[in-house]
């Protein structure tokens, strides 16, 4: 499927319960798929199936049932079918589907409602698209989305950062699309995820995608379902006359299975997975893949697996999908050659800039910045997570409990390993953890925790670091040749100090201090309160201030945190 294409799909499939189930394309001609069954061979229920489109109760679909290829699927069609399927002798002839047709003039043909048109990325490839997906974007509104009931034409934008290359386009999307890190984690994880990946989690940590499992070999598959791969083109994972699974000729099933479990088969080693609102579709393994480091292989020849960021709205949602290398776009879009943005540049909270192999850019309470792989596992599987932008350190499950409120969270975090109490390394030189903006003080005799001096007012810091307190909206800044005066601009200080004195300046009431592995971090002062009591002050409005209990292996450390 092309690269619009799969895009669009995964859009027009609703984003909870299919309302009707989305037409696959055919078969084989006189033998319709999906219902009533599309299994190669040619029944009087494939009859009474184009009978019913004949009489306008399917949606059309030509490739199937215009048996004598005149442009239309009527009743003589389906009596040709029936003739067929009892045995006499008829000619079936069908017109060519789109996708078997070649770009740019793609003549083939289409279900009502939709025409043939070249892919964006690949002029040879065609696919058929709504009246919307033929508008010329950003000019999207008018466009045609009847044949989807609940959806409206709206402005999409593909960017490919690796390639230089942005898309804008038109797909028919459902209102409201939001990524999966943007849906409310108190009400239902329910955004948009990468293809092969669920909304999930909740709670304090928020909502975030995980990965589903990747379908095993056909040798490897349960009978009778076979939900495999097969590795020769034109195959497919099924249960042979032995009760087992193997591969051979056969039609795909995976479009129509129930989501997010996407049990059915695909032919040529791609994999039957989730796409990116809930629908089932057939994926290469790079297009399952983890944006961005996006490195699984691609089945066309000439593809390669890149990075994709698909922006409709204020929603973006990062991917990764096999494109050629050496393909041109059509008529219906507007392409722009750009330099791959930076995460940092990019816009709050959706963040689409580029980062550093292994990281990937995430909204971070402030504004965008790469954060490690290993924060995007899905806990408490974390082993695996990728921490090599931070040296020293691995991926390790990290469990978060509120005992006032009963709630709990858990997620993965880049952490040096063998974490120790500071009360529990007097032997080693008092090397342990303690709550922020406080040091791990002592000797051989025992170690403790010591608050470090809380920040004064911004008139008594210096220049150049201004580490001191300013109200709200404003921060601690250079004033004349030496002095400090509270601005409503200017830039934070305090992550590039020295810990753990952390002298720099932080925006809007937060406090430079240590954090609990002796970098500088800007806190609210309730962060920086006496546990369990916890009574200090959020910076953020409508947060307050609360007791809570994070653990990494066995070490659990009491901390406050503005929730």
């Amino acid at each position: 499927m092309s690269f619009r294409a799969v895009f669009a799909a995964g859009l027009a499939a609703a984003l909870f319960v299919l309302a009707t189930a989305m037409q696959a394309p055919a078969v084989g001609c006189g033998d319709p798929a999906p219902p009533p069954d599309g299994d190669g061979n040619v029944t009087a229920a494939d009859a009474l199936y184009c009978l019913q489109m004949a009489v306008g109760n399917q949606t059309t679909d030509l490739t199937a049932c215009d048996t004598d290829d005149n442009g239309s699927a009527t009743a003589s069609d389906a009596l040709r079918i029936l003739q067929s399927a009892v045995g006499q002798t008829v000619s079936l002839v069908c017109p060519m589907g789109c996708e078997g047709s070649t770009g740019p003039a793609c003549g083939g043909a289409c279900p009502s409602g939709s025409v043939c048109i070249a892919d964006d990325f690949d002029e040879t490839s065609c696919f058929c698209a709504s009246g919307c997906e033929t508008e010329t974007a950003p000019t999207c509104a008018e466009g045609d989305c009847t044949a989807e009931p609940g959806k409206s034409c709206q402005h999409v934008t593909l960017a490919a950062p690796d390639l230089g290359e942005q898309v804008d386009i038109c797909a028919c999307i459902q209102p409201g699309l939001q990524a999966c890190v943007d849906s409310d984690p108190f009400s239902a994880c329910d955004g948009a995820c990468s293809p092969g990946s669920v909304c999930g989690g909740g709670g304090l940590r928020g909502c975030t995608c995980d990965a589903l499992p990747v379908q095993v070999t056909c040798g490897e598959a349960t009978a009778p379902s076979c939900g495999g791969t097969c590795s020769t083109p034109g195959e497919v994972c099924s249960q042979g006359v032995g009760g087992s699974c193997s591969c051979g000729p056969g039609p795909e099933t995976c479009e129509g299975q129930p989501w997010p479990s996407c049990g059915g088969v695909c032919a040529g080693g791609r994999h039957c997975a989730a796409d990116i609102l809930g629908d089932c579709e057939c994926l290469d393994l790079c297009e399952i893949g983890q944006a961005p480091a996006c490195g699984g292989g691609c089945q066309d020849q000439g593809a390669a697996c890149f990075r994709v960021t698909a922006t409709v709205g204020a929603a973006t949602i990062d991917f990764c999908k096999c494109i050629s290398t050496g393909s041109t776009t059509t008529s219906t879009t507007t392409t722009t050659t750009m330099p791959p943005p930076s995460c940092f540049s990019s816009s709050a909270p959706t963040c689409g800039g580029d980062c550093p192999a292994g990281e990937f850019c995430s909204f971070d309470g402030f504004g965008c910045d790469c954060i490690p792989g290993c924060e995007g596992e899905g806990a408490p599987v974390c082993g695996g997570g990728d921490c090599r932008t931070r040296p020293g350190q691995n991926c390790q499950h990290v469990q978060i409990a509120l005992p006032a409120l009963g709630e709990s969270d858990q997620f993965c975090e880049c952490l040096p390993p063998g974490i120790q109490l500071c009360e529990d390394t007097a032997g080693s030189g008092c090397d342990g953890v303690c709550s922020p903006g406080q040091v791990c003080e002592g000797d051989s005799g025992g170690c403790t925790c010591s608050a470090q001096p809380a920040q004064g007012s911004c008139a008594g810091a210096n220049q150049p670091a201004c580490g001191g307190t300013c109200g709200t909206g404003q921060i601690c800044a250079p004033s004349g040749l030496s002095g400090c005066a509270c601005a409503p601009s200017g830039f934070e200080t305090c992550f590039d100090q020295s810990g753990p004195s952390c002298g720099g300046s932080c925006f809007g009431g937060a406090l430079c201090a240590a954090d609990i592995f002796g970098g500088c971090e800007c806190f609210s002062p309730c962060e920086l309160g006496d546990t369990p009591t916890c009574g200090g002050s959020c910076v953020e409005p409508g947060d307050q201030c609360v007791h809570i209990q994070a653990t990494v292996g066995g070490v659990t450390l009491d901390l406050c945190s503005c929730e």
